[in-house]
C-alpha cells in the first residue's frame, strides 16, 4: 500500500526532530497526520511536507490557488513554495512526553 493510500484510511504518527517549530513542537514530540485535500489547507495550518527529499512539519504562512508557503515558527526564512504533490497531510494532534497536548481542531 502506498503512503497516499495508507493516509487516506489511517492517521499516521511521525516523531518530530529539531527545533524549527519550537516552542509548539519540540524535538521528540509525536505529531499525528491525516490526509487532506490541498484545497483544504489554510494559513496557520500545520502540514507535513516532503520536499527535496526531506520530510518536515511547518506552518502555512501564505496560500495561493496553486501553492502554499510554509515556515518553521522558529526559522527566519520560509521553505518556499509547496505544491500539492509535496503535501503529506495535516497535523491534527501532538503528543509530548507520552501526554496528549491540546488537540488541533480542523
Amino acid at each position: 500500500m502506498k503512503l497516499d493510500q495508507f493516509l487516506s484510511k489511517y492517521p499516521v504518527q511521525i516523531k518530530s526532530f529539531g527545533n524549527s517549530m519550537s516552542p509548539l513542537l519540540l524535538d521528540g514530540d509525536v505529531v499525528f497526520i491525516k490526509k487532506t485535500g490541498f484545497k483544504n489547507v489554510n494559513i496557520n495550518d500545520l502540514i507535513c511536507v516532503k520536499k527535496s527529499g526531506k520530510i518536515f512539519t511547518h506552518r502555512v504562512i501564505y496560500r495561493s490557488n496553486n501553492f502554499v508557503v510554509t515556515k518553521g515558527d522558529n526559522n527566519t526564512q520560509s521553505d518556499g513554495k509547496v505544491f500539492s504533490k509535496n503535501l503529506i497531510g495535516l497535523v491534527f494532534q501532538i503528543i509530548r512526553n507520552n501526554c496528549l497536548t491540546q488537540p488541533i481542531f480542523i
